[in-house]
């Protein structure tokens, strides 16, 4: 089996001022994970929600500590689980710690096998994909010799994907500045938990500019094989950004787990799967900036994806991720399956000034199958304008050197930290 690489190191013991006060089925913290934690100081100031990376003896937040308190700090988090509270003897007295949720993902990777490495010739790969997807929930197709995008597609989408959140953060900040209350939810922009903002860009459904997304690529291929016919069609097409996480703030947190969509037996008793989504990273993805964790075989088991309890005790053998996908590899997953966005804890590892991490996340489904991501999840009116393009080439920037107006960088209030994409100095909760 293929574990993410991380420096592990288990069962740290505590110096003995350290206790526990809870006892929780939460996963535990390795050194090596990037953890979301509160604290409270002896002064009684509450700290909440602020990162760490355990065993780097730096952290994101925490300027205030020196290395040998942020050490201490580390040993007292390796091994506590989520949502256990600590009282440990720190720098002016008695503080608490409670481990609010490790970031970084466990398990398998599919980056590994069986998820991906379909060795075998492109017929016969194209039936075990497909066949993986059915028995499992999800499936990769990593490099050109499984199907993953050009070097040039990927940055076909790439230099779409930066000229319209460019436009769109322009818009946030205005709207920001005019009111800060504003709740981002339109037609084309909606801003998420764990500090993400998912687009909707209108040029990727152009099929002559990007005739890949919409037929011919070997993922369409699978697709088909899975669905069991051609009478299939692209019924969404956006991107999920997602920013690394800021000051202290409440929305550090990972998502919920969910599926896109429930199951309707009357479809899947013909097909089986009758809808899928396609996730395609537009970076190399890691550990640690906003991997996507998936639970195998939960598309078809009846898991409880509301069950937060028995989803975070599931053995790390269930539990498969995006981290060590290259950018253009494909993933695809059953609508039903479960899966989480972890935080982005990674500043160094995205795009552009913010460090965005762009995954184009497409939908597809049998003609049969209504797809209602627009009905449950979207807005009505427009926040970008729909652009020619002519327009969009007229930019001429990549998204690799493209650089925000510093009206950009805005404090946002707490009840709509989502909004601290578009900004970047949240203050910290007390």
């Amino acid at each position: 089996m293929v574990t993410q690489e991380r420096s592990v190191r288990r069962g740290v013991s505590l110096d003995s001022s350290v206790e526990a006060a809870t006892d929780t089925n939460g996963r535990a913290a390795e050194l090596g994970d990037s953890v979301v934690v509160s604290l409270e100081t002896p002064t009684g100031k509450a700290l909440q929600h602020l990162v760490l990376a355990l065993g780097s003896q730096a952290c994101l937040q925490v300027a205030f500590l020196d290395h040998g308190a942020l050490k201490h700090l580390d040993d007292t988090l390796t091994s506590m689980r989520e949502g256990e509270c600590r009282t440990w003897y720190g720098p002016n007295g008695q503080w608490t710690v409670r481990l609010e949720e490790v970031c970084s993902p466990r398990g398998w990777s599919l980056a590994s096998e069986p998820f991906s490495c379909a060795r075998e010739a492109a017929s016969e790969a194209v039936t075990t994909q497909a066949r993986m997807l059915a028995q499992h929930g999800v499936v990769a197709l990593r490099g050109k010799g499984e199907g993953a995008l050009t070097t040039s597609q990927v940055a076909m989408l790439r230099d779409a994907t930066a000229h319209f959140t460019e436009e769109a953060l322009e818009r946030i900040g205005e709207l920001m500045n005019n009111d800060p209350s504003t709740l981002l939810r339109f037609s084309d922009v909606v801003a998420r938990t764990s500090h993400r903002l998912n687009v909707k860009i209108n040029e990727l459904w152009d099929s002559t500019c990007f005739a890949f997304l919409h037929g011919g690529s070997p993922f369409h291929a699978v697709l088909m094989r899975a669905f069991g016919t051609d009478d299939f069609r692209l019924t969404h097409c956006g991107a999920l950004l997602a920013r690394p996480a800021p000051n202290g703030l409440p929305n550090n947190i990972n998502q919920a787990w969910h599926r896109d969509a429930p199951d309707e037996p009357q479809l899947a008793t013909t097909w089986d799967p009758f809808a899928v989504v396609v996730y395609i990273p537009l970076v190399d993805m890691h550990g640690d900036n906003g991997a996507t964790e998936f639970l195998v075989g939960s598309h078809c088991d009846g898991t409880d994806a509301n069950d937060v309890r028995t989803l975070t005790a599931c053995s790390q053998d269930r539990v498969v991720s995006s981290a060590g996908l290259d950018a253009g590899d494909v993933v695809i997953f059953d609508c039903r399956t479960c899966h989480r966005g972890l935080l982005n804890t990674s500043p160094s590892r995205g795009l552009g000034k913010l460090g965005l991490r762009p995954v184009l996340a497409l939908n597809f489904g049998v003609a049969a199958w209504q797809d209602k991501e627009d009905t449950n999840n979207w807005g009505v009116e427009p926040l970008v304008s729909s652009r020619t393009s002519a327009a969009v080439a007229a930019v001429g920037c990549s998204w690799a050197h493209a650089g925000l107006p510093s009206s950009h960088e805005q404090t946002t209030p707490l009840g709509h930290a989502d909004a601290a994409l578009a900004g970047g100095n949240s203050q910290m909760p007390s």
